[in-house]
């Protein structure tokens, strides 16, 4: 019988033991904050019929703030909205702490979904879908 209660307790301090490192795992994770961005179209993109994708590569600092914007290849569409209006916005960003981020603006007027996609370099992607 003694052999029993060791072996419960045992097995009630492991988990005494694991059940903590879980949440703290879990706190230690930095909070990311996205703004999603209002996309501002020109005169020439509100009249015209189009969609293109805009795509940057985006490198954070140990704090997750936004260090650096690259643009990643000129779009065809760059006339067809504020793009100065995005990078405003993804600079509010707050994402993991030094990491490199692909963004993609997929935005038009056609009857095609616009969104945006922040895929993380470790394969983790996040989409915002405009309504």
């Amino acid at each position: 019988m003694s052999l029993i209660l060791r072996l419960i307790a045992t097995a009630f301090l492991s988990v005494l033991v694991i059940i903590p490192q879980a949440a703290e795992t879990e706190r230690n994770r930095p909070a990311k904050t996205i703004t999603v961005c209002h996309i501002e179209f020109t005169g020439l993109g509100k009249a015209a019929t189009w969609h293109f994708n805009y795509t940057y590569s985006v490198d954070t600092d140990q704090n997750g703030s936004v260090d650096k914007i690259t643009k990643l290849h000129d779009s065809k569409g760059a006339e067809m909205i504020r793009e100065d209006k995005i990078l405003e916005c993804i600079k509010t960003w707050k994402l993991g702490p030094s990491n490199k981020y692909f963004v993609l603006f997929s935005v038009g007027t056609t009857s095609a979904t616009n969104y945006i996609s922040i895929s993380e370099s470790k394969g983790e992607t996040i989409r915002l879908i405009f309504p």
